[in-house]
């Protein structure tokens, strides 16, 4: 499925730009894009290794972590898939982990191109 039939752009760049300048900080949009670049790439290959070897508390604490930075840059649809894998790490559910991976990585990989693309 593209990211217009899901609604959209996998990150709202406008809305985050339109806060960061609300905030006086536009400046930062693009460095903030940059690190949630760098970064991520790490935490996913975390997360994903978490979920392979089924460790419920490193899924629930690396979802967490990387569920927050893509929320702050307005990837909404994978913030959201990543707070339901951390509620599963958290519940130790992790058949409902491995289950969710694999379209969460998806959506991942969309928001990188997307940001990548500009």
């Amino acid at each position: 499925m593209d990211n217009e039939a899901r609604g959209g752009p996998p990150v709202n760049l406008d809305v985050f730009r339109e806060t960061m300048r609300d905030a006086g900080v536009e400046d930062i949009v693009e460095p903030t894009i940059e690190t949630y670049l760098e970064e991520s790439a790490e935490r996913i290959q975390s997360l994903e290794q978490a979920v392979k070897a089924r460790e419920a508390d490193t899924i629930e604490a690396v979802a967490h972590a990387l569920k927050s930075a893509s929320g702050a840059i307005m990837a909404e649809r994978l913030a959201g898939q990543l707070q339901i894998l951390e509620d599963a790490g958290a519940r130790g559910d992790t058949d409902k982990a491995i289950d969710l991976f694999t379209e969460t990585r998806r959506e991942f990989d969309a928001v990188v191109e997307f940001l990548k693309r500009g």
